[in-house]
């Protein structure tokens, strides 16, 4: 095979190990530069970019890899029962998101490949669907979440966020529910929204996980913060209920800081 090939699209990006594909297996897409011959599953790029290897296989550039994830994709049906299949744009934002926060590839990299063709104008509505400004979601769970909540009618979330105890860190909440119309703030207060969480079974199986839950829970408790945790199965199989929790969080009554942890504060959601 000429190296003049790279592997592209959905085949690259579970090469890469990217969220939303790397547990499937993807038909070959290769890509190449404008001037060399097309053939079966070979794209011709304007935008080549020499590649790199990956245990021993030329992989185009995460920001071309994830430019042409989309051609060829149909809604990945992975899921029986309750779930349901992810849509493409899904499963690019899944991508998108992971390599963003891995520091694969940087925002600005990924908004200047235009949309000349119909898979990187599916890359281009992903990041429009960005709130301007926010980080990389920290998981596979929280970009669900995020999506979950999404095509609930929920305003766009807030990730990674600090909570502090006047000059001293805390914690770095998943993400919140904002109390609407609210900018994302500098310094986090309780007025500002409701802290959610995504509380992973592996990590809570680690004592350590677990215990740093707890004295997670108590320090929200004692700042006066409202908050929900939910773990990732819920949020995929059980939204309706996700959003029960989450409405019945918010509508409670903001209580203020308090001296000791209250139980009865929190909302979580089994």
């Amino acid at each position: 095979m000429s190296r003049t090939l790279a592997l592209t699209g959905a085949a690259a990006a579970a090469w890469l190990k990217l969220d939303g594909f790397r547990e499937h297996d993807w038909p070959p897409l290769w890509c190449a530069p404008i001037n060399c011959r097309a053939g079966a599953s070979v794209l011709r790029t304007r935008s080549w970019e020499e590649p790199t290897e990956v245990r021993g296989v030329l992989v185009a550039p995460v920001r071309l890899v994830l430019r042409q994830l989309a051609v060829g994709l149909a809604p990945l049906a992975r899921w029986d029962g309750d779930r349901r299949p992810l849509t493409v744009h899904e499963l690019v934002e899944l991508a998108v998101e992971h390599a963003l926060r891995d520091k694969e590839v940087m925002l600005s990299d990924l908004a200047s490949v235009g949309a000349r063709t119909p898979s990187a104008r599916v890359l281009s509505d992903v990041l429009a669907m960005r709130p301007r400004g926010e980080p990389a979601t920290g998981s596979y769970a929280e970009t669900r979440a995020v999506q979950v909540l999404r095509g609930l009618g929920y305003p766009p979330l807030w990730r990674q966020i600090e909570i502090v105890d006047g000059s001293r860190h805390l914690n770095t909440v998943d993400l919140v529910v904002p109390s609407g119309g609210v900018a994302r703030p500098a310094v986090m207060r309780p007025e500002l929204g409701l802290l959610m969480e995504i509380d992973s079974r592996g990590y809570h199986a680690m004592e350590e996980g677990f215990e740093h839950d707890q004295r997670r829970d108590t320090n929200y408790h004692a700042l006066g913060y409202r908050f929900v945790a939910f773990t990732p199965t819920q949020i995929e199989r059980d939204p309706v209920r996700v959003a029960a929790a989450i409405d019945g969080a918010r509508s409670a009554r903001h209580v203020g800081p308090q001296r000791r942890a209250r139980p009865n504060d929190g909302r979580r959601c089994e």
